[in-house]
């Protein structure tokens, strides 16, 4: 920090001197002096460019903190309370981790072991499943089917269906996958069209926006009464972390 500081003063002092000349503007002579002895300086003090960048970055990433939990406290509604997106889990459990996830990304279909495990091993635990397609067109009609299914009652075995098969997501594998798991056909393509699915879609893509999320899977673990305590994970987590989140949750 304090090799960053020098810097500031360095500036600070060859603009003053300069500023007894012309107080608002620098003369190219001027100018050419202040960046001959920050160019020296910082040839001289190599560090002092890597200091400078590690506290940038640890201010920009609590920054990035502060705004995420604003934004979860902003959006707790529709995170925690929407009565659109499926659960997992124990609907009434006081700790809730919400997935934003598309079928066709690598790491979400990783996570589907993890996930499965920790609702299995956390009767406290509530997952809420927000269907954010961003990868594909198989993605979006992997999505519309698996809220449809929701309608049947059978999301939770599609879900799974999906994210484990070796298959590639195409609508040839989505359709035996969805009689695999016992669901109607006909009425899952009929639900599918409803407006109540794409406005689904459409409020989980404005609030990934909100929550400046740049891809999937992504979590949001807390205790609904209290978002404010809420913590975000970007990207993939083990079974381990997520069950010590969800102890701070408790807490």
């Amino acid at each position: 920090m304090k090799t960053l500081m020098s810097i500031v003063s360095l500036f600070v002092c060859v603009a003053s001197t300069a500023s007894m000349a012309a107080p608002s503007v620098l003369t190219p002579a001027q100018q050419k002096a202040v960046d001959a002895r920050v160019h020296q300086y910082l040839k001289d003090h190599p560090k002092a460019v890597f200091d400078a960048l590690v506290e940038f970055r640890k201010q920009s990433m609590a920054q990035e903190r502060s705004e995420a939990q604003q934004a979860i406290v902003k959006h707790a509604q529709a995170i925690y309370h929407s009565s659109t997106s499926p659960v997992l889990g124990n609907p009434k459990g006081p700790v809730t981790v919400v997935e934003f996830l598309d079928y066709r990304c690598g790491h979400c279909r990783e996570m589907a072991p993890v996930i499965e495990q920790l609702v299995k091993s956390d009767p406290s635990v509530r997952v809420v499943i927000k269907e954010l397609p961003i990868f594909s067109g198989e993605s979006l009609e992997a999505a519309k089917m698996a809220l449809a299914a929701d309608k049947q009652a059978g999301f939770k075995s599609f879900h799974q269906a999906v994210l484990t098969t070796d298959r590639p997501i195409n609508a040839d594998t989505l359709n035996a996958l969805a009689i695999q798991s016992g669901l109607n056909i006909k009425q899952l393509k009929s639900t599918m069209k409803t407006p109540s699915i794409q406005k689904e879609i459409d409020q989980n893509m404005a609030l990934a926006r909100a929550l400046k999320l740049m891809g999937t899977p992504a979590f949001i673990i807390g205790n609904p009464d209290h978002p404010e305590h809420s913590s975000i994970v970007p990207g993939a987590v083990s079974l381990n972390q997520l069950k010590e989140l969800i102890k701070k949750a408790h807490s």
